[in-house]
């Protein structure tokens, strides 16, 4: 009886250290986690220190069991069968823990990360074994199971560098040639003077004759590291569109259609006179790097305005 005691005492003193040891295995990598750029180390902490405690119980359990004459090898066997029935009446479990083992190994993504994957789209919140937790753009929860990412496409959105914006800008049909050139090297000067575009790769082109419209094809890049500032660089982008059409005296079109009435006998419709071409060569100065027309991320309008 003395001995018994003894043993579980000792099994007991015995999972308390490994339960201290395993702490300190882990702070010491929660420590380097903190210094990596992923969060997905961060993640995976305190699982292995989940994990390893319960190894830890585990093996201090069958000690005790082994000190009290209970046959280990028959009662693996019996586990065994038991763990083989409940794997099979458990296989999305199981699926999903080997799931989470890949997102783990593979790091398709990392936490804060825009993805989408399976008709879900949103920010990755929290990665665990079974599954994974998107904070959709609604701001709900959708919670995705490991086993998905290991048989459909992840697009990663977060992981890009450069996040595209391609519009068609239609004018009217009363743009003069001059007018045109001068819009187009006008947005091509807003792009170099914007810190936040890049700009050794753009497209901006007279396209095509559209039906009501002349339209101006724009394709440009934008540095941002979210969604958020995104948003904020195109808002900037697209001021400064408006005010290098108002400065040219270009109109933007939309489907429609005009009746002119002539004036007099005799006398035809004439449109407003564009500016003379040193004019419209200023304006497209102005809206250059060196110019001050545009407005510029890193040179916000401020006086008048409130931007929060």
């Amino acid at each position: 009886m003395v001995s018994r005691v003894g043993s579980l005492i000792g099994a007991a003193a015995l999972v308390l250290l490994g339960f201290r040891g395993v702490d300190i295995f882990t702070a010491v990598l929660r420590k380097r986690a903190a210094q990596t750029d992923t969060k997905m180390d961060d993640q995976l902490v305190p699982i292995i220190r989940t994990s390893l405690r319960v190894g830890v119980l585990a093996l201090g359990g069958l000690f005790v069991l082994s000190n009290l004459g209970v046959n280990v090898a028959a009662l693996f066997a019996g586990v065994g069968l038991l763990g083989l029935g409940v794997a099979l009446a458990a296989q999305d479990t199981v699926k999903n823990f080997f799931g989470g083992v890949t997102v783990f190994a593979d790091k398709p993504f990392q936490i804060g990360d825009w993805i989408v994957v399976g008709g879900v789209e949103g920010t990755v919140e929290e990665v665990g074994l079974r599954s994974t937790r998107v904070r959709t753009f609604y701001n709900s929860i959708v919670t995705v199971p490991n086993y998905t990412f290991t048989d459909t496409n992840v697009d990663n959105m977060g992981a890009r560098r450069w996040r595209r914006y391609s519009t068609t800008l239609g004018l009217s049909y009363s743009t003069t040639p001059e007018q045109m050139q001068a819009f187009v090297e006008g947005l091509r000067a807003i792009i170099r003077a914007n810190p936040s575009m890049r700009t050794d790769f753009y497209i901006v082109e007279f396209k095509e004759f559209g039906p009501s419209t002349l339209d101006v094809m724009l394709y440009c890049f934008i540095d941002a590291p979210n969604w958020n500032d995104e948003m904020r660089v195109r808002h900037v982008l697209n001021l400064d569109i408006v005010r290098l059409a108002e400065r040219l005296r270009v109109e933007f079109a939309f489907p429609t259609q005009t009746l002119h009435l002539d004036s007099g006998p005799g006398q035809r419709f004439q449109a407003p006179a564009p500016p003379e071409p040193d004019q419209l060569a200023g304006a497209v100065n102005d809206f250059g790097p060196n110019g001050a027309a545009g407005q510029r991320t890193d040179r916000p309008l401020t006086s008048g305005f409130d931007n929060g």
